[in-house]
């Protein structure tokens, strides 16, 4: 039997709550904020036009890859029994970039017709993305990120990262579906990912955990 992929983890309780479904309460929480006349109105003036309903889904979609990097099992070992992972345990912030970076280049890896769709929204993608995955607040690091072996080379058999992030990508294709159809592109705007950026981070806080869910 192979171990989920949590997004939320009670240690005490060992109840979970699936990443994917992590992932879209905080993305569910952001298009919320966008109805909202006062913060769609601070929107569409930082980003210089309306919100079309794919960009939209888009941003939302965006949203939804925030913690995609809680995929590595490096991450997912804080949630197991301490003789299942010998090794380091892992963040999920760089680990976000190595998941969407070793897609790119990968054909048979979960995200690749994702991350190939992401490529075509639009020049603003990129800043929107590195926004999203720095949502407790720091910027990204430059550094160098490591590569897909970093992914494979552990020898579980308790859990599939691959599995769970084919899992992922089902949902995402499934709740933003107008995010992957024909529609107007994210421009590159500074501001607007700037306010992105703050919208996002108040998203995860409104649909936060209670209690003493971890991570």
């Amino acid at each position: 039997m192979k171990l989920p992929a949590w997004g939320k983890f009670d240690r005490e309780s060992c109840q979970y709550h699936h990443l994917a479904h992590h992932s879209m309460d905080v993305a569910a929480v952001f298009q919320g904020l966008l109805r909202l006349s006062v913060f769609r109105d601070r929107a569409e003036r930082a980003f210089q036009r309306s919100l079309s309903p794919s960009i939209s889904a888009r941003l939302g979609a965006l949203v939804f890859l925030h913690d995609i990097g809680k995929l590595h099992p490096g991450f997912q070992a804080k949630g197991w029994d301490e003789q299942l992972w010998p090794h380091p345990k892992r963040g999920h912030v760089q680990e976000s970039v190595s998941f969407v970076q070793c897609a790119l280049g990968t054909e048979d890896h979960p995200f690749f017709e994702i991350v190939q769709a992401l490529g075509k929204w639009g020049d603003g993608v990129e800043a929107l993305l590195q926004g999203s995955f720095s949502h407790h607040g720091r910027p990204l690091e430059n550094k160098l990120v490591a590569g897909l072996s970093d992914w494979d080379q552990w020898g579980i058999t308790h859990y599939d990262w691959r599995i769970e992030a084919e899992c992922m990508s089902s949902a995402l294709k499934v709740w933003f579906p107008k995010a992957f159809e024909d529609g107007e592109t994210l421009p590159e705007v500074p501001h607007f990912a700037h306010f992105f950026a703050g919208l996002r981070s108040r998203g995860m806080t409104f649909s936060g955990p209670r209690g003493k869910m971890m991570a």
